[in-house]
């Protein structure tokens, strides 16, 4: 069975990163398959897990946005990082802060993300 769960707060600072990379190991470890995806235009999570430089990388959480809003063909699994603590990431970076603005006038764009979520349980 697979459980989505969201660590999620409007206020900075109140350690949603540090949280969700402590869970996502924790469930790791309990030998459970995790996919932390980074919802940060900072990349905070993808930084934290020691990809130092989130900008560079070029299939993010906005990359795959955009392919599911533009109904662009794309295989789910890819852009995903692999951590040595035995985590999987969906990385983010500026992208994202870019994505929003176009986000405005999309139809449906608040299933959008769970589209890719329910890809990745199946």
């Amino acid at each position: 069975m697979c459980r989505v769960i969201c660590l999620c707060n409007q206020k900075g600072g109140v350690s949603k990163t540090t949280s969700t990379v402590n869970l996502g190991v924790g469930l790791a470890k309990e030998g459970n398959r995790v996919l932390l995806l980074d919802a940060d235009s900072q990349g905070s999570l993808t930084a934290s897990l020691g990809f130092v430089e989130p900008d560079d990388i070029s299939i993010t959480l906005a990359s795959v946005m955009m392919d599911i809003i533009n109904e662009e063909d794309f295989k789910p699994k890819e852009g995903i990082l692999h951590h040595m603590e035995d985590v999987d990431l969906l990385p983010a970076n500026i992208e994202l802060s870019a994505l929003e603005l176009t986000m405005g006038t999309v139809m449906s764009r608040e299933v959008i993300l769970k589209e890719y979520i329910e890809m990745m349980r199946a």
